[in-house]
């Protein structure tokens, strides 16, 4: 493309056109990947419940009862918070390392059991 202005000849170049679509392009991807990871933490909040809330109830002496896993070694550390079991997963490795922690479904002493038992877990504690 060429353009005249106060009698001088320019040409826009093709590769700057490119390199700012390029760059918008980009730009809109990091938006999107954003918007992405903070939906993400807001679902898992909905979804798991409030992972600190959970762990604060472990960690002060809310467990209810204690599981174990013999087909993965796991620890399965159970504690009630605002009427939900909540499950802390635990694994040792040269200490205890958390794996996940979330809030279930359940409200019943008796589903809780029955969803440890199916899991392949037995009470310790």
């Amino acid at each position: 493309m060429t353009a005249t202005t106060s009698g001088l000849t320019y040409r826009r170049s093709r590769q700057t056109s490119l390199r700012n679509v390029v760059s918008v392009i980009i730009l809109c991807f990091a938006v999107l990947l954003t918007i992405q990871v903070s939906l993400h933490a807001t679902h898992a909040e909905v979804k798991h419940g409030n992972v600190a809330e959970i762990r604060s109830c472990l960690d002060n002496g809310g467990e209810t009862m204690r599981w174990y896993n013999d087909r993965n070694q796991h620890i399965l550390q159970i504690c009630q918070v605002q009427e939900r079991y909540c499950v802390r997963v635990l694994k040792y490795d040269r200490g205890y390392q958390e794996i996940t922690c979330f809030k279930t479904k359940y409200t019943n002493l008796a589903k809780i059991i029955r969803y440890l038992m199916n899991s392949g877990a037995r009470q310790v504690k």
